[in-house]
């Protein structure tokens, strides 16, 4: 998996605040050293390398808990995680299909320090969910910090993503989901009936099975998502 990049100039200021894990707000204390260095953006990690579950086809990945889905993006924002050590990326994301993905996923423990969805993003329309994945940018006091983000999505793009559902830090259930495993994001052409995973070369498991079971169409891969999901 790819690791996030730091640029050599700004290696001091980002080692500078790779502190103990009690210490918070690290992304902030970035930004004022960038800024009293003269800096006006630098690229940030927070030292926390992703993992993701492994997927070993495509109905190992739906067991998983979660599913598939055709989402159109119509909004990005990011924001802090609670303990304003990490940058998230979260997404207004309008259905187009969940293949009869409506059973009620289980409440997953959502770790402490996680971030809660920004205010301008909630109430989530009755059409769409929430996609939140680590990385992204911030601008603090006129500093943009900027942390990979694995996948990025562009608004006014459509996806087949399969999703992992969260829940509230009251245990209640939301419509707020993550990527469920590694490369598990697609672009998709219904001109040229074709898809694409957008990380990764390909060759992962998820997009072996799925262009073995449909031929490489992406036609024939809707039919093939819609007998899996009813299958569980």
């Amino acid at each position: 998996m790819n690791r996030f990049l730091i640029l050599p100039a700004l290696a001091a200021v980002i080692c500078a605040v790779q502190a103990p894990a009690e210490q918070r707000d690290r992304v902030a204390a970035a930004a004022r050293a960038a800024k009293n260095r003269g800096l006006s953006a630098l690229d940030y990690w927070d030292g926390k390398i992703l993992e993701y579950a492994e997927a070993g086809s495509l109905d190992d990945t739906i067991g998983v808990g979660g599913g598939p889905f055709l989402l159109e993006i119509t909004r990005k924002r990011c924001s802090l995680t609670r303990d304003g050590n990490s940058i998230v990326s979260w997404y207004t994301a309008r259905i187009i299909d969940d293949f009869g993905s409506r059973h009620v996923p289980a409440p997953i423990v959502r770790e402490e320090g996680w971030a809660a969805p920004p205010a301008e993003m909630t109430p989530i329309p009755g059409d769409s969910l929430l996609i939140v994945q680590p990385g992204g940018a911030v601008n603090i006091d006129g500093v943009v910090v900027r942390s990979q983000e694995e996948d990025a999505l562009l608004v006014g793009e459509r996806y087949l993503i399969f999703l992992n559902f969260s829940d509230n830090r009251d245990g209640t259930l939301t419509r707020v989901a993550s990527p469920q495993v590694e490369h598990c994001t697609y672009t998709y052409d219904e001109r040229t009936d074709r898809f694409k995973p957008v990380g990764g070369k390909g060759d992962d498991p998820l997009t072996t099975d799925m262009v073995r079971r449909s031929g490489g169409s992406f036609r024939a891969l809707l039919n093939v998502l819609k007998a899996a999901v009813a299958a569980k």
